[in-house]
């Protein structure tokens, strides 16, 4: 398994930290706690020529700043970030942007 540059970058970070996370270039902009960082795959048997390991980031949705997107996000929720998921950009509470997307820079 490899670790990619936006997890280096969470897994940077101390659980508990708030982030700002935004999917859809801006249309879904959730305020975000870190609560655990952990290896996972994809579900499908080790044989399967689709079987992936990656490692996974879960935050906890404090607030929903934006969502246009449909997405079922609401405060108290958790999600996985990672590579299945990759969002735009990951900012810090003061909008300093963390990470992005290169098609975002």
């Amino acid at each position: 398994m490899e670790i990619n540059n936006m997890l280096v970058t969470l897994w940077g970070l101390p659980v508990g930290a708030r982030i700002i996370v935004e999917y859809d270039h801006g249309d879904c902009v959730l305020d975000c706690e870190i609560d655990t960082m952990y290896d996972s795959d994809n579900g499908l048997d080790d044989d399967d020529p689709d079987y992936i390991e990656y490692y996974a980031v879960a935050v906890r949705v404090i607030h929903v700043i934006k969502n246009r997107t449909g997405w079922n996000h609401k405060p108290g929720t958790l999600f996985e970030i990672s590579v299945l998921n990759e969002p735009t950009a990951i900012k810090d509470t003061d909008g300093k942007v963390l990470w992005a997307r290169k098609d975002r820079l």
